[in-house]
């Protein structure tokens, strides 16, 4: 595969590229930048799984021979508008992929509807959800998406894991009882103490306002008890701990 330069700023491609840390461009691209060692590692042991489009390189940093897609050099100036988490070369260009509408139904094991709007916070709890072997996650309306730089940095191969699904918004989905519907809640019973059905999904309220303005008297509620000294946990964390109990 011939290798491609890009030495200015005006560059067509280079301008589409430098967008993709806006959700938007993302979304309308349907493509996203990744980097990381690691990460660059597992995409190339399997670069049809992490659905690779392109490397991009920085010039003089050592390009392997025999690359298989295509390749683009970067002056080190150019390089850093596209390097969004200061991650180093190489960064792959991935495709997005196809994030179907949630049917309402809850498949077998544990589904994890997620509203939070933070993208390191998306990032975290993904992470935490393929490690404790939850695959399906709806994505409710206004969170942040995975692919966005700090949502995938933090989120690493669990994009390539997930089944994704794009769900209502959090309070149209507790707006119906759904008795296999349980809510992460500071008010609900000890997490440790659930008797978890087959079919589960686990509800994470938004960041700093919960369940507010939500109807959730017709759903069970769980939760992680903490001591007296803090009031809460951040979102990401209790869902991560929420997860590992449930999954145990």
């Amino acid at each position: 595969m011939p290798l491609r330069e890009i030495t200015s700023e005006q560059n067509s491609f280079f301008r589409k590229l430098r967008r993709l840390d806006r959700s938007q461009d993302i979304r309308e691209q349907r493509r996203f930048l990744l980097g990381g060692s690691r990460l660059i590692r597992e995409i190339q042991a399997d670069p049809e799984k992490a659905r690779l489009e392109a490397w991009i390189y920085q010039a003089g940093q050592g390009i392997p021979a025999g690359l298989n897609h295509p390749t683009y050099i970067l002056p080190a100036a150019l390089f850093r508008q596209l390097d969004f988490q200061q991650v180093g070369s190489p960064l792959a260009l991935l495709s997005l992929p196809v994030i179907p509408p949630w049917d309402g139904k809850l498949p077998a094991g544990l589904t994890l509807f997620l509203p939070f709007q933070d993208p390191v916070n998306i990032g975290t709890t993904l992470r935490s959800a393929a490690a404790f072997g939850v695959r399906h996650i709806v994505l409710l309306a206004g969170a942040a998406l995975p692919f966005l730089p700090k949502a995938a940095r933090g989120a690493g191969s669990a994009l390539f894991q997930l089944d994704f699904f794009s769900g209502p918004p959090l309070k149209d989905l507790l707006s119906q009882k759904n008795e296999n519907l349980f809510l992460l809640d500071m008010q609900g019973e000890d997490v440790a103490l659930c008797r978890k059905p087959d079919t589960m999904g686990l509800v994470a309220g938004l960041e700093g306002s919960g369940f507010a303005g939500c109807h959730t008297s017709v759903h069970q509620s769980i939760s992680i008890p903490i001591s007296n000294a803090q009031n809460s946990l951040n979102a990401a964390v209790a869902v991560s701990i929420a997860l590992y109990v449930l999954q145990r």
